[in-house]
């Protein structure tokens, strides 16, 4: 995909997400764009498509304490800079 803002990234995420649930592909879905657009990405796709997505960040993550979010939720939008972290990616690599 282009990434030129406008270039329909938010709405071609949308379509396929929307196809490969209905063909039972996709449970689990993880999101993950660059830290100011996570906030807009849920409201579109919420807005256009319907979708609820957490926004899982340090906050979020520090408040499941002894739990691994990751696995709680089955929609996820996170952030590139959050999710490169080494204590994150060890507990984003352990959901099955």
């Amino acid at each position: 995909m282009v990434d030129s803002p406008g270039a329909g990234k938010t709405i071609m995420a949308g379509l396929v997400l929307k196809e490969l649930k209905l063909r039972g592909i996709a449970k689990k879905i993880l999101i993950v764009v660059p830290g100011h657009l996570k906030e807009q990405w849920g409201r579109e796709l919420k807005e256009k498509f319907d979708e609820i997505f957490v926004v899982l960040d340090r906050g979020t993550f520090s408040s499941h304490y002894g739990e691994n979010p990751w696995e709680e939720y089955d929609q996820v939008i996170t952030s590139i800079d959050f999710a490169k972290q080494d204590e994150i990616l060890v507990s984003l690599s352990s959901v099955s």
